[in-house]
């Protein structure tokens, strides 16, 4: 957690289909390790390998955006689409960090001041927190890079190389 209170996230579609394609308990370690994890249930809607129940019992808080965030988002706002605009309303409104690799959502998040990380950001502190095994980190990351044609393999290894070195250094080399 940093050192200002505790870190509260916003996770858009794409880093959550991410992790529930990798090993979905990881949003759970990153809601303990890294800071509390909130999903729009729209976004959850679009999620199929995520239901209600499974993101609550692993800690994560399910958000029924107002009505007046609906009509704000069905207003065109750039190349964001209406659930990634009520991701960007509710992270400015409530000051979480919103967790993307939209480039779309990203770039709307700079314009308004709104802290962003990318998903393999979080699962990196998740490791430094010790949540996770550096080891389990990687097979997460990779397993991303393969599902996920965006995410390629020198992604996966400046990954590797910003977050996990240091920690598996002691691994024997090739």
């Amino acid at each position: 957690m940093t050192s200002g209170g505790p870190r509260l996230l916003i996770v858009d579609a794409c880093v959550l289909i991410d992790f529930c394609d990798a090993d979905v308990s990881v949003l759970g370690v990153i809601s303990r390790h890294v800071g509390q994890v909130h999903i729009v249930s729209t976004v959850l809607d679009e999620v199929d390998e995520l239901d209600e129940d499974q993101a609550v019992s692993l800690g994560l808080v399910v958000i029924e955006p107002t009505l007046d965030m609906l009509d704000a988002s069905a207003r065109k706002r750039g190349r964001l689409s209406p659930r990634d605009h009520i991701c960007l309303l509710l992270a400015k409104v409530n000051e979480w960090t919103c967790v993307s690799n939209d480039k779309a959502l990203r770039t709307a998040c700079g314009q308004d001041g709104v802290s962003v990380m990318w998903g393999l950001e979080v699962l990196g502190l998740a490791a430094a927190a010790g949540g996770i095994s550096p080891s389990e980190a990687e097979a997460v990351a990779r397993r991303i890079g393969e599902a996920n044609p965006f995410i390629s393999d020198a992604i996966i290894d400046a990954f590797v190389a910003k977050y996990l070195c240091a920690r598996t250094s002691h691994r024997a080399s090739p």
